[in-house]
């Protein structure tokens, strides 16, 4: 036992994705414990307004999410070469660049508050509004998420992210229970990237990883590689929240409220198993990313990964298949016939898209782009059969199903191709 243990504190990879696991984790236990309280305390109707608002966040915050895996290979590719100072001047022009776009994605939810807001059936702008600031925000956080990430700080990384869905938790509850309704959770999604920015700048004076020296013979670095990776990756990241957020964007938008309400009671099950195994991608791609820079074998990892998502995955999706409703009231209270009957289909489409997710960041990690026109074309196929055709609940679930499918098996044909290449 005790050899087991120094092996396994001796092997980086499962040492840091024990730290994530713990650390996202917890995290996935404030959000879960957060989804639980609001479900209940909102009507079936306003948590189907919450989770379109939810939706809309993440699709819009695509922009930002992009640079989150750029600057991390970059960073990871500067420490592993042990070029720190670089990575340094890397992190301060990222934040100049970041805080640009923020500015200029609260003029245009300011802008498009009103015609966003009738198209989702929402009676208020200031709903819209809330959404603005947060994806102005999150794309700030950005960087201390980053910094971390790259330098492979993950215990500092693990709680970091544990402790901002905590104050999320106090903050959104608190706020919805006093009779703030979506105004409130909305709120408490707010708190979250506004901690984790102002925590992870105090993070990063008080490491002291990643400031230059101040010389002037401090190495110049450029953000054109930044952004030139960024374009592939926005493409890649963007297909994906398309592929598991705009169906929630469309069920608002074409069906009832009340059955839009069940379709995002149903999701959080689904959006729990995606979301479960995220520790292992993070890792995944530092490391694959570090890997590359010293012209090392980062396929191992890949395989790793995988074992990990599909053990998670196979585990969680079972329970939901054996006992959906047990499974759905415990987690929301809930229990509409309508609701029990996509659980079970939402498990495994989800776990499904978790293995895409590891795929994507690996590819990503290692600079391997050639997947990414394939999944562009997945991913406005899976939005127009959903568009055109959507005469039930269960009808949108079934694309949902067969594109998670192919979004897997695309790639991680190409990650095995771009292995035998190499």
């Amino acid at each position: 036992m005790r050899y087991r243990i120094r092996k396994f504190l001796k092997d980086d990879f499962l040492r840091h994705t024990g730290i994530m696991v713990a650390g996202t984790g917890l995290a996935n236990i404030f959000n879960l414990l957060y989804q639980l309280a609001v479900v209940r305390l909102l009507s079936v109707d306003d948590y189907g307004v919450l989770n379109s608002l939810v939706a809309l966040t993440v699709i819009f915050s695509q922009f930002s999410a992009t640079f989150r895996p750029a600057l991390t290979r970059f960073l990871a590719e500067y420490y592993g070469r042990g070029e720190s100072e670089r990575a340094g001047l890397l992190l301060r022009k990222a934040a100049v660049h970041l805080g640009l776009l923020s500015a200029i994605i609260l003029v245009v939810f300011v802008l498009g508050a009103g015609p966003l807001a009738r198209y989702q059936q929402i009676e208020s702008r200031l709903y819209i509004l809330l959404v603005g600031i947060l994806v102005a925000v999150s794309t700030m956080a950005v960087i201390p998420d980053v910094f971390l990430w790259g330098a492979q700080r993950f215990k500092y990384l693990a709680c970091l992210g544990a402790s901002s869905t905590l104050v999320k938790l106090a903050l959104g509850v608190g706020l919805v229970w006093t009779g703030w309704g979506v105004v409130g959770a909305l709120a408490g999604y707010n708190a979250c990237p506004l901690f984790v920015l102002i925590a992870g700048i105090v993070l990063i004076r008080f490491t002291g990883v990643g400031r230059g020296t101040g010389s002037k013979q401090e190495p110049g670095v450029s953000m054109a590689p930044v952004y030139r990776y960024c374009i592939p990756t926005a493409l890649a990241l963007f297909s994906f929240a398309i592929l598991t957020n705009l169906d929630v964007f469309l069920v608002k938008h074409f069906f009832q409220p009340r059955e839009a309400g069940l379709y995002s009671v149903a999701q959080i099950v689904g959006k729990i198993i995606l979301y479960l195994p995220g520790a292992v991608s993070i890792v995944v791609f530092s490391k694959a990313a570090s890997a590359r820079a010293r012209a090392a074998d980062s396929f191992p990892l890949l395989k790793k990964g995988l074992i990990a998502v599909g053990l998670i995955n196979v585990l969680a999706t079972s329970v939901c298949a054996l006992a959906p409703g047990t499974v759905l009231k415990m987690l929301t209270g809930k229990t509409d016939p309508e609701s029990v009957r996509l659980v079970v289909w939402f498990a495994l489409a989800m776990s499904l898209y978790a293995l895409t997710w590891l795929n994507i960041f690996y590819n990503l990690s290692v600079h391997n782009t050639a997947f990414i026109k394939y999944l562009v074309i997945i991913a406005a196929a899976q939005a127009a059969a959903i568009y055109l055709y959507h005469p039930g609940l269960m009808s949108v679930l079934g694309f949902l199903n067969i594109f998670a499918f192919i979004s897997f098996i695309v790639t991680l044909y190409f990650s095995w191709t771009d292995r035998r290449d190499t």
